[in-house]
């Protein structure tokens, strides 16, 4: 996450009036959400209430939601992002054109 992205979920999570909604692809552990929970109000400084939903469609992912603020990965948006990546290495270069 780029220090821009971090700013504005940061500014969301401090100007919230409900709890935040972290979704995971399958219901969490006690243990794990009160690490998330510590991690987050570590992060940025505040006192963030969270809620915890489970999301199927993650696919093996998180999200966390705060005022129209969304930080996500899963394996699908991994995967997509990885052959994106490969199709530009795969790209032939351009070479400059001679005058």
């Amino acid at each position: 996450m780029d220090r821009e992205a971090k700013e504005l979920l940061g500014a969301a999570l401090k100007t919230m009036h409900g709890p935040a909604v972290v979704r995971s692809a399958f219901d969490l552990p006690t243990n794990e959400r009160v690490k998330i929970q510590n991690v987050i109000n570590e992060t940025f400084a505040a006192d963030v209430h969270l809620r915890f939903e489970t999301a199927p469609a993650l696919v093996s992912g998180i999200e966390l939601t705060a005022n129209g603020q969304n930080v996500a990965w899963s394996i699908g948006n991994y995967l997509t992002s990885l052959g994106k990546n490969v199709s530009e290495l795969l790209e032939p270069k351009k070479q400059p054109t001679a005058l």
